[in-house]
């Protein structure tokens, strides 16, 4: 076990998933039903059953004793207490997540570690061009 690496200071964002609906969906009912369903005690028992991370969800958080004092994962809800920091806000973070994990891909091949992430900031650039002004 050990804790963040780092260069100059522990850092490590935080966040969680989030549910919505589409204003374009066509069964609305069935979609507050599954978001409900899904946000609910018994929904984050079986998210977290199967992606083990940690929980939004208090009441279930509150439940599980790998996160109370002692348990196997109390050094990481500690970590994300003292370092966490939240996600970039901005919509353009599903692309700015893809673009950095192949460039770190590349870099991890052997690739030309400068020309990698030149390459990759102008990606970026260009993919994330068409949010352009969403928090005026």
């Amino acid at each position: 076990v050990t804790g963040i690496p780092y260069f100059k200071t522990q850092v490590c964002h935080t966040g969680s998933w989030h549910y919505g609906i589409s204003p374009n969906t066509e069964n609305l009912a069935e979609a507050v039903a599954f978001v409900k369903y899904a946000s609910s005690d018994d929904g984050a028992r079986i998210f977290y059953k199967y992606v083990r991370q940690l929980p939004a969800n208090i009441g279930l958080f509150n439940e599980l004793p790998e996160y109370a004092e002692g348990g196997s994962q109390r050094l990481w809800l500690d970590a994300m207490n003292d370092f966490g920091i939240p996600r970039i806000g901005t919509p353009g973070y599903t692309e700015y997540q893809q673009m950095m994990s192949e460039a770190l891909q590349n870099i991890q091949a052997g690739g030309d570690i400068p020309e990698i992430l030149g390459a990759t900031a102008g990606r970026i650039e260009g993919l994330v061009a068409k949010y352009t002004g969403w928090n005026n």
